[in-house]
């Protein structure tokens, strides 16, 4: 899924989307994330944001269609994988992610980051992420 939005006054910006399941590829799999993308005039910064792996296995073992997607075939191969756990993911690991902190409101379960970009002065703009 793909979708597009611009902040409030404030730089803010909401959005309901649902859980993507994880996914593999020949030579890789990765652990359940959702890309984004932040835009301010030529910079972009590109982020993934991880769900705890509690609420992951949670999910995987309870949830329809999930739980029938806890292992998938590696693609033009015999090759069963499991999902993978973020400490799993050399991406998680490489980035030194840390899952988003999410809440549970009646049926609901909503997800906070924030990201951006943070002026370092002369130096130019770093990715900004919490």
């Amino acid at each position: 899924m793909r979708g597009h939005q611009i902040t409030d006054a404030t730089g803010q910006v909401e959005f309901e989307s649902v859980m993507p399941g994880w996914e593999i590829g020949r030579n890789v799999a990765r652990a359940t994330h959702v890309h984004v993308k932040v835009f301010h005039e030529n910079k972009i910064v590109t982020a993934q944001l991880y769900f705890p792996n509690e609420f992951l296995d949670e999910v995987y073992a309870n949830v329809d269609p999930y739980r029938m997607h806890r292992q998938m075939t590696a693609p033009n191969t015999e090759r069963l994988v499991n999902r993978l756990r973020n400490e799993e993911d050399g991406v998680f690991l490489a980035d030194q992610s840390a899952p988003m902190p999410i809440r549970r409101e009646a049926n609901v379960v909503t997800a906070e980051a924030t990201i951006g970009l943070s002026t370092l002065g002369s130096l130019g703009v770093a990715p900004l992420f919490r």
